[in-house]
């Protein structure tokens, strides 16, 4: 599922040489030779930088600007990520429904960007030339942390923790119907029937949830980089998928308890 996006990061990671660190506030960021004057007033005026929270944002404003504010910049715009990252983390650590093994995947997918993130502020902050922070950014934006990968780890999540819940759900209405073909010889019709139809009904739920979050999940899982453009609907759409399985599931374990209640009081 991760292996796109990882091999997009990767292989732009590789592309970055990094070099030893030298301070100079006259160094300027994809700038022609100049005086020292013109690149002091450059670091002493306002600068329209562009936005750290955003992966599509044109990184034209780095061009021109001292190579110290360049740096804070990417230091910035990686530090949004690592904590967006780290939110996910929480997110997903808190969610209780979830297997050990959708929680495992999903947090080595969320460490395995954590780590890159890191790698990469390592080697920004050994930068001396323009074209090398430049490209970094490059690198950092092209990742579509922001954009794809933090939103598909939440969606995915959420998915797993639904099909989860499915599957608890399914167990429990197989206990059901086992004891409704046990008791059917003491069940009079009208209550055979009434137990038939809650859980004719919860299997449904089960069944139409169930595709629905295989659906969800297979459309996240061929999201990468590469789909940025789309991500954002991909994802608004398994959403609402959700929030749907997640009605219909408090439906269904509304109508098993009922079944059960019935079952226990033989009426």
């Amino acid at each position: 599922m991760w292996s796109a996006g990882k091999r997009v990061r990767n292989g732009a990671r590789h592309s970055v040489v990094g070099g030893a660190l030298i301070f100079g506030a006259c160094v300027t960021l994809a700038l022609p030779t100049a005086s020292a004057s013109h690149a002091h007033h450059l670091l002493f005026s306002k600068v329209t930088l562009p936005s750290t929270q955003s992966d599509s944002t044109a990184l034209s404003g780095l061009k021109g600007v001292p190579l110290a504010v360049g740096e804070e910049w990417l230091t910035g715009a990686i530090a949004v990520r690592t904590s967006a990252m780290q939110h996910t983390a929480t997110l997903v650590t808190g969610m209780k429904d979830l297997s050990r093994a959708d929680r495992t995947e999903l947090l080595a997918a969320q460490a395995s960007a954590i780590a890159e993130l890191s790698a990469l502020s390592v080697r920004s902050a050994s930068d001396t030339r323009a074209p090398q922070v430049i490209a970094q950014a490059t690198t950092l934006l092209s990742w579509q942390i922001l954009g794809v990968e933090v939103p598909q780890l939440r969606a995915t999540a959420f998915t797993d923790s639904l099909f989860a819940r499915v599957g608890a759900l399914s167990r429990r209405e197989s206990a059901a119907a086992a004891a409704i073909a046990i008791t059917v010889v003491h069940s009079s019709p009208a209550q055979l029937a009434s137990e038939e139809a809650l859980d004719n009904a919860v299997r449904s739920v089960i069944t139409t949830a169930t595709n629905s979050l295989t659906s969800s999940l297979h459309a996240l899982s061929g999201l990468s980089p590469a789909n940025a453009d789309t991500a954002a609907s991909v994802v608004a759409q398994t959403r609402v998928a959700n929030i749907i399985v997640n009605t219909d599931l408090q439906t269904g374990i509304t109508d098993l308890r009922t079944l059960v209640s019935t079952l226990a009081s033989g009426n």
